[in-house]
């Protein structure tokens, strides 16, 4: 079990974590949450991807929790965006990590089949009695998650559910051509990222895509200052930006898929006006 700082165990005896409360300033969400991940990646066979795995809290008495899907990018495997997903697990999370059917394609198709693909999975882990996530799905509160190539599929694939869906994380994407008529169907809380010094899916690409999204949407676009696109991999990214990352997607994933309000803070309050005076960000440009 990770250890919290006295100061969070303290003060979140006292309820902190409920919705009308904000998380102390001291505890950094680059820390890993209150609980530990579990795993598994048997009888999760599926023509949409080539291979997964499921990692959930492994003390399950808070469930049912919300969950997600998550892909990396071309040439991707997804032990290499297993240390995203390892960290997400710890703040209450279930993700199920996907290798699509070929990482080398240069369609984002692949990694949209694989999103659904996933999504679908997660119903039926949820429904099936010897799954070690049975009844541990909260299916109101399913999100998607991808990196480049993943980011473009990740879109793809919101377009496709529309709102059966509460957010789409799409990190540092890839779509080409990109065409509006792609996304008018995404009715959820979308967030675009990418990095000061990302040369593969660069600030005016990505742009491109975030300026497709609906006008009638909530809509983030991030461009984290230093961020290279080798950040979201393991191994290759810098500790301090990969801290800011995990900071970010747990705040959105609290946020816009748990539903915390106690988070906002960390998205468009006080916790956020810290991060972009301490230089996090290049541009933030948010529509609610």
């Amino acid at each position: 079990m990770p250890k919290k700082m006295l100061s969070f165990l303290l003060v979140l005896s006292l309820g902190l974590f409920c919705i009308s409360c904000d998380p102390p300033e001291e505890y950094e969400l680059s820390e890993p949450g209150e609980y530990t991940g579990c795993y598994y990646d048997t009888d999760l066979e599926s023509s949409a991807y080539s291979s997964a795995f499921i990692v959930y809290p492994c003390d399950t008495s808070d469930g049912p929790f919300p969950a997600l899907t998550f892909t990396g990018g071309i040439t991707n495997v997804k032990e290499q965006v297993a240390w995203l997903a390892d960290h997400v697990v710890t703040y209450g999370f279930i993700l199920i990590v996907m290798t699509p059917t070929n990482n080398m394609s240069t369609t984002t198709d692949v990694w949209e089949n694989a999103m659904l693909g996933g999504l679908e999975m997660l119903e039926s882990e949820n429904n099936r009695p010897s799954s070690p996530i049975y009844n541990l799905v909260d299916m109101s509160k399913l999100g998607i998650m991808g990196f480049s190539m993943g980011g473009g599929g990740t879109l793809k694939a919101a377009n496709t559910v529309g709102d059966k869906i509460k957010t789409a994380l799409s990190l540092a994407p890839h779509e080409a051509p990109v065409n509006p008529s792609m996304y008018t169907n995404i009715a959820v809380p979308t967030v675009v990222t990418t990095g000061t010094r990302d040369s593969i899916c660069p600030r005016d690409s990505v742009k491109d895509i975030f300026n497709c999204l609906p006008n009638d949407i909530e809509r983030l676009f991030v461009n984290f200052t230093n961020a290279q696109h080798v950040d979201w991999m393991d191994l290759l990214g810098d500790e301090t930006t990969q801290d800011r990352l995990k900071t970010f997607v747990v705040s959105w994933l609290e946020y816009y898929l748990a539903a915390d309000s106690s988070y906002e803070s960390y998205l468009f309050g006080e916790m956020h006006a810290k991060q972009d005076a301490a230089g996090w960000f290049s541009e933030y440009d948010y529509y609610r």
